[in-house]
């Protein structure tokens, strides 16, 4: 959802609430008075959250002197920030949690959005039969399309991240292609060869590979970006085009039809 045009530079207030996974860990972070700064002038974030967490479930207060332009956005944002306290309790205590915003509510206005679980984009396309894929895991070239749904997975479930992982997967069926063509990772040349041939057995565009590129490399070595609902609808449109490939690919026997 995207908030009225003519609110947008108006001062919003809005309350997030969600839960901390695992529930039954009974989480609680306590930090009275204390706020955070969210800054992303590109993606049209500024503002800063304070956060209640108390038995796992999860409750912050956003403020904003310039409006909210995508609530969505700002969804991913504050899920991001959650995330950041709960790894660095998960360091603390040697155990792994993770953070799911649910709804928001609109403090001036009282409108409610409540967050899906899926990703409309994906949701829309309704193009795979879950059994013919459960189906591909009876050989070991199915490790290669296990790992790239892995990746997936955390591409859907850490949106600032969604770039990297979409990319790792996609890497994952280059590497099959190495592998069935006897090609060394180590050698540049032959990594390249790889890439050559999965866009060609594929049918994939360098472009498409490349405009998904630009949300992963910087931040697989250290760097760090904030992404659109829109950046992300568009990165998880094309990643899927691209596995919806390999599936069919793999239904014919990991080979062209």
């Amino acid at each position: 959802m995207t908030a009225q045009p003519a609110e947008k530079n108006l001062p919003a207030r809005f309350v997030f609430t969600g839960r901390v996974h695992p529930e039954r860990a009974q989480v609680s972070i306590n930090l009275p008075g204390r706020k955070c700064t969210i800054i992303d002038k590109g993606c049209g974030i500024s503002g800063e959250m304070s956060t209640d967490i108390s038995c796992s479930q999860i409750c912050v207060i956003y403020s904003s002197e310039t409006g909210v332009v995508d609530i969505l956005t700002l969804k991913n944002a504050v899920e991001d920030a959650i995330r950041l306290q709960l790894d660095i309790l998960g360091y603390v205590l040697g155990c792994g949690y993770d953070a799911e915003i649910t709804q928001a509510i609109a403090l001036d206005t009282h409108e409610k959005h409540v967050f899906g679980v899926g990703i409309p984009v994906i949701e829309q396309r309704k193009n795979q039969n879950f059994e013919q894929i459960l189906n591909l895991f009876n050989v070991d070239e199915s490790d290669y399309l296990r790992r790239c749904l892995a990746d997936l997975r955390e591409a859907v479930k850490t949106p600032k991240d969604t770039g990297e992982f979409c990319y790792r997967a996609i890497e994952t069926l280059r590497k099959f292609f190495a592998q069935q063509n006897g090609l060394d990772d180590n050698k540049r040349d032959e990594c390249n060869k790889s890439w050559e041939i999965l866009r060609n057995e594929l049918v994939v565009e360098r472009k498409e590979l490349d405009e998904i590129a630009v949300f992963a490399v910087d931040i697989r070595h250290g760097g760090t970006m904030l992404i659109t609902s829109d950046n992300r609808a568009r990165i998880f449109g094309l990643t899927w085009d691209i596995v919806d490939k390999f599936i069919a690919y793999a239904k014919n026997g990991y080979k062209r039809k």
